[in-house]
């Protein structure tokens, strides 16, 4: 596993900073005492399996204080320090650079692993089981609008659409096209399933009567 100087390798941040010292001539910058790299891996294609890596050309710093402030600047950075950069005695620095570049691969190769893990694990975590389509599951579920996937939530609508009338599921379905799931709109109207399920019929129309009224507060679009 790789060995962070800063970050944790359970849940990485998809942000990489490597760095080494420089004993010897640095071949990024004369001088140098210091190589780093910044690797980045995207999340946004983590469902379909995918990981584009972006690394950033090697640079060369002076000393410890501007590593210091580099690493200031990428506080959320993961960090991580590799053996020092010393060409061995009888190996040319083209073969040297070689031999270094292919294990900087294998880091890059390992930490996007590790961001692998870390998605496949949060979508376990994320993941809500089941539940079996009666009028008081769906309810309950319901309850937990803003957890829901919306291919969840577009099942649950459907099964209310399709055998319960009495719930208005196509009228939350509309406002959730102008209002986040978690949103007190979305809130009104669950609140309201509940009191039409219960039989509370003059709390739900009270219930209602707020939808209205917010509903009327919205902006509407000048056509």
């Amino acid at each position: 596993m790789l060995d962070f100087v800063k970050g944790d390798p359970e849940s990485p941040t998809g942000n990489l900073i490597v760095f080494c010292n420089v004993k010897g001539e640095n071949p990024v910058e004369p001088g140098g005492s210091i190589i780093v790299s910044n690797v980045f891996v995207s999340f946004l294609s983590a469902r379909k399996d995918t990981f584009p890596v972006v690394v950033f050309p090697p640079m060369a710093l002076s000393s410890d204080d501007e590593l210091e402030d580099l690493l200031c600047l990428n506080d959320g950075a993961d960090v991580l320090q590799v053996e020092d950069f010393e060409k061995p005695p009888g190996k040319s620095m083209e073969e040297y650079i070689e031999d270094r570049m292919q294990e900087f691969n294998m880091v890059v190769v390992d930490y996007v692993e590790l961001c692998r893990a870390y998605i496949e694990k949060r979508e376990k975590e994320l993941e809500i089981p089941p539940v079996e389509l009666t009028e008081e599951a769906v309810l309950a579920r319901l309850d937990t609008i803003k957890d829901l996937r919306m291919a969840q939530l577009d099942t649950y609508l459907n099964f209310l659409e399709t055998n319960y009338s009495k719930y208005d599921a196509g009228n939350l379905r509309r406002a959730l096209d102008s209002q986040p799931a978690g949103s007190y709109l979305a809130r009104l109207y669950i609140k309201k399933f509940q009191a039409i399920y219960q039989e509370n019929y003059e709390h739900a129309a009270r219930l209602q009567k707020r939808i209205d009224l917010l509903q009327n507060l919205q902006p509407r679009s000048v056509t």
